[in-house]
């Protein structure tokens, strides 16, 4: 009897376990896909064009050797 109530323990666990990790992997998944397609939309053409209009707000002659603003660079890890 104990031996049985042993085994019957050990796949209850194992299927909650099993539950657990399928679950986690589904969120990670999902956190993945929204941060790929974030990096989609921030290397988009719409988006540098932006990018740089803000810049040229800040600086009128960013982009340019005389401008303070020279070059940008984007963290695509930092992504939020």
């Amino acid at each position: 009897m104990k031996k049985n109530a042993l085994v019957s323990m050990g796949i209850f666990l194992a299927a909650i376990l099993l539950i657990i990790l399928s679950i986690g992997g589904k969120f990670y998944m999902d956190q993945k896909q929204f941060h790929n397609e974030m990096v989609n939309v921030v290397k988009s053409d719409e988006a540098k064009k932006e990018i740089e209009r803000g810049l040229k707000n800040l600086d009128p002659k960013a982009l340019t050797p005389e401008g303070v603003i020279k070059s940008y660079e984007i963290d695509f890890e930092s992504i939020e």
